[in-house]
């Protein structure tokens, strides 16, 4: 725009001064002849040179889009599809068979072994026996020991019933025996109980019957320990050891009911 109005400016101001050269000469009496020319006569038109100059175009707006024609293409003709030739079908090749070198098994190490666990098998196997036979023999002398109690108990009552019949019509011989028989089982105990080391393992309700062999006097020959008897094996050294630690055994006051081979019942009491 700029452009174009100093343009027009400059138009009007070459306009103006030609009108005004124009107008000096005319009315300041200058006469203008016209030369003599040879040849052709030209005649002109004074033109503004400005309307000669094409107009420019104004920039297109960025947001109008430019369409242009894009010429049409035909479809180009499909060919029909080329068909492959037949591939020949080669045989396959089959791989080449890897032969490995199996290991060699030592036969004799192996049967070895195999012995070795039949051995262990059987040895496990004869343990197993063993505890189900000491179970069996276990509940057998508890059983054993359930009935001597059970018997001792009604002996007991029997004696304190004939005890009692005894203190009202008098005591025969044979029952005062008795009575000396037992007061002696009781202090042969009593003396035995006195030089036991009770066990860790000793069971609660222990229940042995001993049998001692002894010359007058009290002294001990030997003493083995006889069924029933419900302790095990450290129980019952320890209570062989007790017997001869007692040694001499109780002897005086109880000749009359004295025996070289007597058994006893050693049931400590807590």
């Amino acid at each position: 725009m700029l452009e174009l109005r100093i343009k027009v400016l400059a138009s009007i101001y070459t306009t103006v001064l030609m009108a005004v050269l124009v107008s000096a000469l005319l009315f300041g009496g200058f006469n203008f002849k016209s030369p003599s020319l040879k040849g052709k006569v030209i005649h002109a038109t004074i033109v503004d040179i400005s309307q000669l100059q094409p107009a420019k175009k104004a920039p297109p707006k960025k947001n109008q889009a430019v369409k242009t024609q894009v010429p049409k293409q035909q479809p180009k003709p499909i060919d029909p599809p080329k068909k492959d030739p037949p591939k020949k079908v080669e045989p396959k090749k089959e791989p080449a068979k890897i032969v490995r070198n199996k290991p060699k098994i030592d036969t004799k190490a192996q049967e070895l072994e195999r012995k070795k666990r039949q051995q262990r098998q059987k040895k496990l196997e004869q343990i197993r026996k063993k505890r189900i036979e000491a179970e069996k023999r276990r509940k057998k002398e508890e059983q054993n020991l359930k009935e001597l109690a059970a018997k001792a108990s009604t002996e007991q009552q029997q004696t304190a019933v004939i005890e009692d019949i005894g203190n009202k019509k008098g005591q025969s011989d044979a029952d005062k025996l008795n009575k000396l028989m037992t007061q002696y089982q009781l202090a042969v105990i009593s003396s035995v109980e006195r030089q036991w080391n009770k066990p860790v393992s000793a069971n609660k309700n222990l229940l042995c019957h001993v049998k001692v062999r002894q010359i007058p006097g009290g002294g001990v020959i030997d003493a083995t320990i006889s069924n029933p008897c419900n302790a095990n094996s450290i129980v019952k050294k320890s209570i062989i050891a007790a017997i001869k630690k007692a040694d001499p055994l109780p002897y005086k006051g109880f000749e009359k009911v004295f025996s070289r081979t007597a058994t006893f019942i050693f049931e400590p009491r807590d």
